[in-house]
């Protein structure tokens, strides 16, 4: 098993035109509750002290500008993206198939009745009708 590399700074580096955020989670199933706890950290703090580029994100309003100095960073970018830990992440335009596997997962946990509201409303407003999926 390799080392990870560390750069000096200047170094010439290849810059990602990419960025994922998210979580992945096998539809059908509940959460595993203590998958879902994550120490309380200061990650971009961390990130910093790194000599990394260290982003908190905590409100929507400010998603946008945060992909934007992500983007325009000359080394490495940590975003820590404070969430609503009952509202699944999802992808854009979730096939089908995966919201019906998503709702019923939902179905199965106590509290899973918000998060259904959310991701019902989410895909609505990209043109799905999940009546049908629903049930």
């Amino acid at each position: 098993m390799g080392r990870p590399a560390v750069h000096r700074a200047g170094a010439a580096q290849p810059r990602p035109q990419r960025g994922d955020l998210g979580a992945a989670r096998d539809g059908g199933d509940p959460r595993y509750p203590a998958s879902q706890r994550l120490p309380d950290f200061p990650y971009a703090s961390y990130a910093e002290m790194l000599g990394l580029t260290g982003i908190r994100l905590d409100h929507a309003g400010a998603v946008q500008s945060t992909w934007r100095k992500a983007f325009n960073a000359t080394r490495p970018v940590v975003v820590e993206a404070l969430v609503d830990p009952a509202v699944p992440l999802l992808a854009p335009h979730l096939p089908d198939d995966a919201a019906r596997k998503l709702y019923r997962g939902l179905d199965q946990e106590p509290d899973g009745s918000r998060a259904r509201e959310r991701v019902f409303a989410q895909r609505a407003e990209e043109g799905h009708d999940d009546h049908a999926l629903r049930s």
